[in-house]
Order: C-alpha cells, then sequence, then structure tokens
C-alpha cells in the first residue's frame, strides 16, 4: 500500500453520469487531503495500443499526442473523452481542491484488454483504491460480452471499490 504521505486514487472512467458519481463518491469517502492524488484513466478504442496523454494538476489539461495522427473517428473519441472530463469532472475536483493527473491512452476496447490496462495501471501506481462505476449489463450481455468491473475485480491486486 501507499505511504500515507503520498495515496494514489485511480478512477477508471468513460463518458458516463455513473463515472461522475464515482468520483464525486471517492472525494467524499477516500480523499485526505493534499497528499492524496487521483488518477482519472480513460480508454480510447483503437486498434493500435498506445498513451496518448499524460495530463495533471489543478489548472487545466492540455492533450500531448505521443504518436502519429489517427483517422477522424479516433480523433473525435479524444475529443470527447477530454471534453467530458474537462467540462465534468475537473470543475468538482478543482473545486475541492483535489491533485489529480488524467491519462488517455488508446487501447484494444474489448473488456479484458480495457480490464487489462486497469489492473497494471493501478498496480503501477501502488493505488490504494481503484473506484469503478458498474454499468449494470443484463445478465446474458454480461455473459457474451463480458464486463471490465468483472474482469478488474477478478485481475486486480489493488483494492477495488464498485460503484453500482
Amino acid at each position: 500500500m501507499a505511504s500515507e504521505s503520498n495515496r494514489n486514487i485511480l478512477l477508471p472512467v468513460d463518458d458516463s453520469e455513473g463515472c461522475e458519481r464515482a468520483c464525486k463518491w471517492a472525494v467524499e469517502h477516500l480523499y485526505r487531503g493534499e497528499n492524496d492524488e487521483f488518477h482519472i484513466l480513460h480508454i480510447i478504442p483503437s486498434q493500435e495500443p498506445e498513451v496518448i496523454s499524460g495530463l495533471g494538476g489543478i489548472s487545466g489539461m492540455d492533450a500531448i499526442v505521443t504518436a502519429k495522427p489517427d483517422p477522424a473517428a479516433d480523433k473525435q473519441h479524444v475529443e470527447e473523452a477530454n471534453n467530458f472530463i474537462q467540462h465534468r469532472m475537473l470543475p468538482y475536483l478543482t473545486e475541492k481542491g483535489v491533485r489529480f493527473k488524467v491519462e488517455l491512452c488508446r487501447y484494444l476496447t474489448d473488456n479484458d484488454s480495457i480490464g487489462d490496462v486497469v489492473c497494471k495501471r493501478a498496480e503501477a501506481l501502488n493505488a490504494v483504491a481503484v473506484v469503478l462505476q458498474s454499468h449494470n449489463k443484463s445478465a446474458i450481455t454480461e455473459f457474451f460480452m463480458g464486463s471490465v468491473a468483472n474482469y478488474t475485480a477478478n485481475h486486480c491486486r489493488q483494492p477495488i471499490l464498485l460503484m453500482h
């Protein structure tokens, strides 16, 4: 576990209201002050895995693309992710004085792949918690399509808080 002087909390997000609620819950119930840092991880659908950006601070967001440009659809996904995070999550974190970093990465978008990225990032950060939003899929959908939350809960070594 991370030391009391430096705690990392991982918030994997998509563009859903549930992720906004999970973020607010984490701030209200896990945040202990200036030594905590929230890591917001958004995975962009892609056929070619790569890190797009590592963003952070209290004062805004600048996307740093570390690979050659992608087709228009990929570019649109990045813009939508930036827009969601910048307008719906960062104002709350900034208002509360929470230190944060935003990480966007392109990756294959099947549930196991996304779950694997979440698990690896949580371990690399030595996160004290991973706060995930469940999307409440039906049993049939869950069986055929799987779930990022299910994969993460079964493979992650860090503590998982699953929001319903």
